[in-house]
């Protein structure tokens, strides 16, 4: 072994059986005491358990619904809504502006590019 000093933490010798119950109870005692008797008046707190622990299955559907729900209401909500007068005009405009443009009867093909045949467009009415 090493003729240095020993680094090590030193514990008092104390009875080989251990403290009784009684020096339990009278430690516990007084440490409650002294944490009582501030002058702040400290109480310990009670923490109950969470409520998504309580009760998970339900804060998983609720939590489930919630984010599914608000990420697709705009979408469920636009579906049913009505279009406003300046909302057909403006479609309206912009399928004549495709029509003029060759594109509202024949569109671009992903795979063929644009397509090279005429379709018969029909007469326009007015």
């Amino acid at each position: 072994m090493s003729q240095g000093p020993s680094y090590r933490r030193q514990f008092p010798a104390g009875d080989p059986l251990g403290p009784t119950i009684e020096d339990i109870k009278r430690a516990k005692q007084l440490r409650n005491k002294t944490r009582f008797q501030t002058p702040y008046g400290f109480k310990e707190q009670k923490f109950g358990r969470k409520i998504w622990h309580r009760y998970p299955r339900t804060f998983v559907t609720v939590g489930t619904i919630l984010g599914v729900g608000g990420f697709f209401a705009p979408f469920i909500l636009r579906a049913f809504e009505q279009p406003t007068p300046e909302q057909l005009f403006l479609a309206e405009r912009r399928k004549q502006r495709m029509i003029d443009a060759g594109i509202w009867y024949r569109p671009p093909s992903l795979f063929k590019g644009w397509t090279t045949e005429q379709k018969e467009e029909p007469e326009k009415s007015k």
